[in-house]
């Protein structure tokens, strides 16, 4: 991934699939691609859509918090309400000497992850998924599949 991410001004771009098991202590390895290979790279790991958690390098969350409306969601009670849920589930969580993060049992229990934990590089966010749930919702690719990429290639 080159020179350290967003420490060289390169936007990051996250890709690839892997499945790692989670210690009895939530710690879990983040893959040797999704980081700069430094210990203390940080991340925000919170709720994703689904049945899955979105986990974001510090720089590229603080460009999501940007893109809310923070006055709305601070005096509408539907906004607030709505940001404030995610919020609670949000967390800074920190590489450490051995490539790993903690993942919070009760971020893992709102996704469904047990003792694995499937990583997808999505582009700009790294998506967190219970290998099964994660095998479910993909499925298998086909012709649906097929119809849908002739539209962007």
């Amino acid at each position: 991934m080159g020179c350290g991410h967003e420490r060289c001004g390169v936007k990051t771009s996250f890709l690839g699939q892997y499945t790692h098991s989670i210690d009895e202590k939530g710690r879990v390895s983040l893959p040797a691609r999704f980081r700069d290979g430094e210990a203390g790279q940080s991340f925000v790991a919170t709720r994703g859509l689904g049945s899955c958690l979105f986990l974001y390098p510090l720089a590229e969350w603080d460009r999501v918090l940007a893109r809310f409306d923070r006055q709305k969601a601070r005096i509408d009670p539907e906004q607030r309400r709505h940001f404030l849920q995610l919020m609670r589930h949000t967390v800074e969580t920190t590489v450490d000497a051995q490539g790993r993060i903690l993942l919070p049992s009760p971020l893992a229990k709102l996704a469904g992850i047990g003792d694995e934990v499937t990583f997808v590089g999505a582009g700009d966010v790294i998506e967190m998924w219970d290998p099964k749930h994660y095998e479910e919702f993909v499925g298998q690719a086909g012709e649906e599949f097929d119809q849908w990429l002739t539209q962007y290639l």
